[in-house]
């Protein structure tokens, strides 16, 4: 299941960070796609800003970057610098 994030999806996204000083979460290991976080990473809800197709993802923000997460088994789908 690919997600498409649009260029200017990503700007809002960074902005939508920026803006609400969205704090960081500390994870052990390091994220990548494709890998499932481990249970104690809380994960966000995606706002409606982001678009109707990323709102039933979660997210979480590490590192300087946005992750978007399955919540259903808490893999990373998406990695947005």
């Amino acid at each position: 299941d690919t997600v498409v994030i649009e260029p200017e999806q990503r700007t809002t996204i960074k902005r939508y960070i920026v803006e609400e000083k969205v704090a960081p979460v500390r994870v052990e290991k390091r994220v990548v796609v494709g890998e499932s976080l481990p249970a104690d990473v809380e994960l966000r809800t995606v706002p409606q800003t982001w678009g109707p197709k990323l709102t039933k993802y979660r997210y979480i923000y590490s590192d300087n970057h946005v992750y978007l997460v399955e919540p259903s088994d808490r893999k990373v789908i998406e990695e947005i610098e």
